[in-house]
Order: structure tokens, then sequence, then C-alpha cells
């Protein structure tokens, strides 16, 4: 019974997920507007079945993969740690979850 529990705790985890990845990709100031819709429903499909598994890996996996990767400058070099707000962030402050 314990791992049933677990397992529909996890497929809870996933759907709030789903829920909150979706309301982000449909958000018009999503960043990514050349990605189709198809796109992203398979992207909300991959990372709810991977959270579903306790897959975090897979999740991170699917996130970068519709992100485009890490962000490279023309030398192929990373260009290190994002900046504090990105422009399309405008209402948000990121370091006010830090304040919880």
């Amino acid at each position: 019974q314990a791992a049933a529990a677990a397992q529909g705790a996890r497929v809870k985890e996933a759907e709030a997920l789903r829920a909150v990845l979706g309301a982000s990709v449909a958000d018009p100031r999503f960043p990514r507007g050349d990605v189709s819709a198809e796109a992203k429903h398979q992207f909300l499909d991959t990372c709810q079945a991977a959270a579903a598994r306790g897959d975090w890996s897979g999740v991170k996996t699917a996130v970068k993969q519709l992100c485009g990767g890490k962000r490279k400058t023309g030398a192929g070099r990373s260009l290190g740690r994002p900046p504090d707000h990105s422009p399309w962030e405008g209402n948000f402050d990121s370091r006010s979850i830090a304040a919880f």
C-alpha cells in the first residue's frame, strides 16, 4: 500500500507540474514564439510522464530541449549564468522567492 500511495503522490505531482508548465507555455509572453502548439503539447506530455516516474533528469532534459539548451556565444563558449531578470519576466522578481 505504501508503494501505491507513493505512486499516487507522484501522479498528482506530475499533474500539478503539467498545469504550471502548461500555463507557462500558453502565456503570450513565452519567449519561444516559434514553438508550435504540437511541440508544446509533446513537451507537456514528456514532462508529465517523466515526473510520474520520478525521473527529474528526464524533466530537466525536456526543459533544456524546449529552451534550446545552454546559452552559447558565437564561438561555442557558454555565456555563464543568465542575468537576474530576463526581458520577458517584466513583473516577476525571482529574488523574492528566496525570502520565503
